[in-house]
């Protein structure tokens, strides 16, 4: 049976992403994942625009209809994830510490826009002190207040259209020295999250792990790990 109050959510729509989606449901279903799951696969859920009218706000959309549903704890998945094992490590972290998030070793100076960091009032030196989450994976327990506000803020950033920009160094996203390339929803809720004092409690290798083959044989990976970050699929 189905954890009642758990969910997992992904969109995977265009390209290679409904196969990736295709492989995230698979697998988690290989490991025996008992979560509720609300994966849209080649479809937008109700109510999201194309990646092209306003980058990846489809994510806020759908975790906010899983929500509507009433699951509290939210785990977002990206069609590049692929389930190793059962993911009770994660859910731990989300039910003690109200979030799963995992530092990427970026900072908020090398990847916000202007726009983005304008709009909270914070500017790059702040920024720089802020570390970068991932959010190819990341969790949220909406049960809490800290967490829905989280959310909220989250999806209403998505709607002003702050997480656009250019994957590549683009300097009318910003002229600063430190700037490299925009995140998107990324930049976004790492800075949201550690407004809200939630600092990363996650690293990669540990539960989650970008996998990486040496002449076509993967590397051995930690046993604790539950997710696999493994490009698109063919």
């Amino acid at each position: 049976m189905a954890s009642s109050n758990r969910c997992i959510v992904n969109v995977g729509l265009g390209g290679w992403y409904p196969k990736g989606s295709e492989r995230l449901r698979s697998t988690l279903a290989e490991v025996g994942e008992d979560a509720n799951q609300f994966i849209y696969i080649d479809r937008l859920p109700v109510g999201a625009v194309p990646h092209t009218e306003n980058m990846y706000a489809f994510k806020a959309v759908a975790l906010q209809r899983a929500a509507n549903y009433g699951y509290t704890k939210l785990l977002w998945l990206d069609s590049s994830i692929y389930a190793r094992k059962r993911l009770t490590d994660i859910w731990d972290k989300i039910d003690r510490d109200g979030y799963y998030f995992v530092d990427n070793g970026f900072n908020l100076a090398q990847t916000a826009s202007n726009r983005l960091l304008n709009a909270f009032g914070i500017n790059r030196d702040l920024a720089e002190q802020v570390p970068e989450i991932t959010t190819c994976c990341f969790g949220l327990d909406i049960g809490t207040e800290r967490g829905m506000a989280v959310l909220n803020q989250f999806a209403h950033t998505a709607q002003q259209g702050l997480f656009n920009g250019n994957r590549v160094h683009d300097p009318t996203d910003s002229e600063d020295p430190r700037f490299l390339f925009c995140r998107h929803d990324q930049s976004a809720l790492s800075l949201i999250a550690d407004l809200f004092g939630m600092k990363p409690n996650g690293k990669y290798n540990d539960l989650l792990v970008y996998r990486h083959d040496e002449g076509g044989v993967m590397r051995p990976l930690p046993e604790s790990v539950c997710l696999v970050n493994w490009g698109h699929v063919e």
